[in-house]
C-alpha cells in the first residue's frame, strides 16, 4: 500500500477514534438502554441463546452477533465492542473518501470526510447502534454503483452492491432504503440510453447479492429451529410499529428537516446544495434534460393522479370511507390526485414539454457533467432517507446517521462548486473559510462529550440487586432500563428482558403474554423493579386475598383508570393473569436508592408463600 495511502486510513482512523472516544469505557461507565439490549443479547448468544427464541427484540440479527464478537474479542469488556465500532467508522470513513474522490476531486473530497467523520457526533447517541454498523455498507454500495456505471467488472459489481444494500437492512430493515434511489437511478439510465440488455443482468446480480445475504440468516434460523420467532419479531413486529396515521407521519418529516438544518453548519450547508443539485443537473445534463420534458411523463402524472384520488375515496377495493372516517388525509390525498390529473391532462395535450425544453436548452450550459451519478443519488435518497427517519413517528437522533451518506456527497458538491468559480483565489479563500464552521463545530461538540459520565441512578440500582440476590438468580425489570442487567450481571428468566414488546397495540396477543407467564412461572426471578406507567401498565393490590381478582380484565382496566387517570392505556389479552400471578407470588418493598435525590424504587420479592399465609391468618 503506497505510504499516502496509509496516511490517509491514519488519518481517517484518528478521526474516527476521537468521535467515538466519548462511547468509550474509559468515558462511558454504563451503556445507553438501546447498546445494553444488544449488548445483553450479545452476551447471551456467548452463553448459547438463540436470538427470538431466547432474547427478545425487533431488530434484525446483524447487530446481535457483531455485538456478541466484540465482547469475544474483549473478553467479555465492552473494549472490544467499541473497537468495533472504530473499525466499523473507519472502513465508511475511508469507502466515503474512495467515493468522492471520483467525481469531486482532492480537496472537496478531504473537507467532506472530515465533515462526516466529526459531525456524526451530533447524532451519534451513546454509540453501539444499528445505524453505525451499516455506514460502511451505505458507502459500499455507493462505490460499487459506481464501478458498475464505469463498466467495471459490471456483473461483480452489481453483486456486491445488492450484498452491501442487504447487509445494511440486517441491521436494521429501513437502512436498506438506499436501494431505492439507487435503482431509480439504474431504471434513469436505462430509459435514457434505451438499453434493456444491461438493465436486466444488473437487477438480476444485485437481486442475488441482496437474496444471498438474507437468505443466510433465513437459513441460519431455519435451521436453528426458530424461523418463525425470528420473522414474528425482526418483521411482523416492526410492521405493527410503523402502523401510524399519515398526519403524524407528516409532522415527524417535518420535525426531521427542521433538525437537520438546526443542528451544525454540515447538515445547513448539505442542505442547501440538496436545493441547488437538481437545477445544476438540468443545466448541465442533456440525459434528464431530455428526460424531465419527455412527452410520457404526462401519462406517469395521469397514472399518479389517479391512484392518489382512490386512495382519497375508497378505503378498500371499491369501498369508499365512510363520512367519519373522512379526514384530511382523504382530503388532501384528493386534492394532489386532482393537481396531477389535470398536470397529465396538460403535459399531453399542449406544448408544455417542447417549451419547457427550448427554455432549459437555452439556459444549458454542458450536455453531460461526470457528477450525474453521485448527485442524481444523493437527491433522491435524501428526502428517501428522511421518510424512512419518519416512518415511525419516533424521530430519535441516532436514525439521521443514515442520511449522511448523502449529505455527505451534498457538502463536497457544495465545496466542488465554490473551488469551480471563475475567481480561483477567491474561490479558495471561501472554501477554507466556510470550511471552518463545518469542521470546527463538529470538532467542539466531540470534544465537549468527552467527560466522565456514569447514570448514577442505575448505578445504585445494581448495587441493591447485587446485595439481595445471589449471582445464579434471574431478576425481571418491568420498564426497558436494560442496562441494569448488564451492571448487575444478573439475567432475565424470560426472553422477554424489557417490556415494551409486551405492550405494542396492534401486536401484541395472548400467544405473547402467555408465553411471557409460563416462563416466569417456570424460573421465578428473585426479584422485580418496577418502571411501570401507562405505557407499559403493572397493576397489582396491596391485599393478597384480592389477588386474584386481577384475572380479570374489566377489574383491572378499572383499576388502571384510577390509578392512571386517563383511559389511554393498553393492556393485552392475557396480562391480567400475569398481573394476578405477580400479585400472588411477591411482595412489595419501597428501597430508598438515595435519600439526597429522594430516589425510592418499588422492588418485589419472590415470595411464593405470601398468598397461603394470608388465606391461613384469614378469619
Amino acid at each position: 500500500m503506497p505510504w499516502k495511502r496509509i496516511f490517509w486510513l491514519v488519518l481517517i482512523t484518528a478521526l474516527a477514534a476521537f468521535t467515538l472516544a466519548y462511547t468509550s469505557p474509559a468515558f462511558t461507565h454504563i451503556t445507553d438502554i438501546d447498546s445494553a439490549i444488544f449488548q445483553y443479547a450479545g452476551r447471551g448468544i456467548l452463553q448459547g441463546q438463540l436470538p427470538y427464541r431466547d432474547l427478545y427484540d425487533h431488530k434484525p440479527p446483524a447487530i446481535f452477533y457483531l455485538d456478541a464478537l466484540g465482547l469475544a474479542l474483549g473478553g467479555g469488556s465492552r473494549w472490544g465492542i467499541w473497537t468495533l465500532e472504530v473499525l466499523s467508522l473507519t472502513a465508511a470513513g475511508a469507502l466515503c473518501a474512495l467515493y468522492l474522490r471520483r467525481f469531486f476531486g482532492k480537496v472537496p473530497t478531504i473537507i467532506a470526510t472530515a465533515a462526516f467523520l466529526l459531525n456524526l457526533t451530533f447524532f451519534h447517541q451513546g454509540g453501539n447502534l444499528t445505524e453505525e454498523y451499516a455506514l460502511p455498507f451505505q458507502f459500499g454500495a455507493l462505490l460499487c454503483l459506481a464501478w458498475w456505471s464505469s463498466g467495471r467488472r459490471p456483473r461483480l459489481s452489481a453483486f456486491a452492491l445488492g450484498a452491501c444494500v442487504a447487509a445494511a437492512s440486517t441491521f436494521k430493515q429501513p437502512l436498506g432504503a438506499l436501494a431505492v434511489s439507487i435503482g431509480l437511478f439504474i431504471l434513469l439510465e436505462t430509459l435514457e440510453k434505451r438499453d434493456m440488455r444491461r438493465l436486466l443482468p444488473a437487477v438480476l446480480w444485485a437481486g442475488l447479492g441482496f437474496t444471498a445475504v438474507w437468505a443466510g440468516w433465513f437459513a441460519f434460523f431455519a435451521f436453528s429451529g426458530a424461523l418463525p420467532e425470528f420473522w414474528e419479531a425482526a418483521f411482523a413486529y416492526n410492521f405493527a410499529l410503523s402502523g401510524i396515521s399519515t398526519v403524524r407521519r407528516l409532522q415527524a418529516l417535518g420535525r426531521a428537516l427542521v433538525t437537520l438544518f438546526n443542528t451544525a453548519p454540515f447538515f445547513m450547508l448539505s442542505l442547501l446544495a440538496w436545493l441547488a443539485a437538481l437545477p445544476f443537473l438540468l443545466l448541465n445534463d442533456q440525459g434528464l434534460h431530455k428526460l424531465v420534458t419527455a412527452r410520457w411523463l404526462g401519462w406517469l402524472f395521469l397514472l399518479m393522479g389517479a391512484l392518489s384520488v382512490y386512495n382519497g375515496i375508497f378505503r378498500r377495493g371499491l369501498t369508499p370511507y365512510p363520512a367519519e372516517m373522512f379526514g384530511a388525509r382523504q382530503v388532501m390525498e384528493i386534492i394532489l390526485g386532482a393537481a396531477l390529473l389535470l398536470l397529465g391532462a396538460v403535459w399531453l395535450r399542449s406544448h408544455l414539454p417542447e417549451k419547457l425544453s427550448t427554455r432549459l436548452h437555452a439556459l444549458r450550459e454542458k450536455s453531460h457533467t461526470p457528477l450525474r451519478l453521485p448527485l442524481l443519488v444523493a437527491a433522491i435518497d435524501l428526502p428517501v432517507q428522511l421518510v424512512m427517519i419518519s416512518l415511525s413517528g419516533n424521530n430519535f437522533g441516532h436514525y439521521f446517521m443514515a442520511a449522511l451518506p448523502s449529505l455527505t456527497v451534498l457538502c463536497a458538491f457544495f465545496f466542488w462548486s465554490l473551488l469551480n468559480l471563475p475567481h480561483k483565489r477567491q474561490a479558495a479563500v471561501w472554501a477554507a473559510v466556510l470550511a471552518l464552521p463545518v469542521l470546527l463545530v463538529g470538532a467542539g461538540a466531540g470534544i465537549q462529550k468527552d467527560r466522565v459520565s456514569e447514570d448514577r441512578y442505575t448505578r445504585l440500582l445494581a448495587q441493591y440487586v447485587q446485595s439481595v440476590t445471589r449471582p445464579d438468580e434471574t431478576i425481571f425489570y418491568w420498564g426497558n432500563l436494560v442496562p441494569l442487567y448488564i451492571e448487575s450481571q444478573r439475567q432475565s428468566p424470560s426472553c422477554f428482558y424489557f417490556t415494551d414488546p409486551l405492550f405494542l397495540k396492534g401486536y401484541t396477543s395472548r400467544q405473547h403474554t402467555a408465553h411471557f407467564l409460563r416462563e416466569l412461572q417456570s424460573a421465578p426471578p428473585a426479584l422485580i423493579i418496577s418502571s411501570a406507567g401507562v405505557e407499559r401498565p403493572l397493576i397489582l393490590r396491596d391485599d393478597p386475598a384480592d389477588c386474584a381478582s386481577l384475572a380479570d380484565m374489566q377489574t383491572v382496566q378499572a383499576l388502571a383508570a384510577e390509578q392512571f387517570h386517563t383511559t389511554k392505556f393498553f393492556i393485552p389479552e392475557g396480562m391480567p393473569e400475569v398481573y394476578a400471578w405477580i400479585c400472588a407470588n411477591y411482595t412489595a418493598e419501597e428501597v430508598v436508592l438515595s435519600e439526597k435525590d429522594n430516589w425510592v424504587k418499588t422492588f418485589y420479592h419472590y415470595t411464593p408463600e405470601r398468598q397461603a399465609r394470608s388465606q391461613t391468618d384469614a378469619p
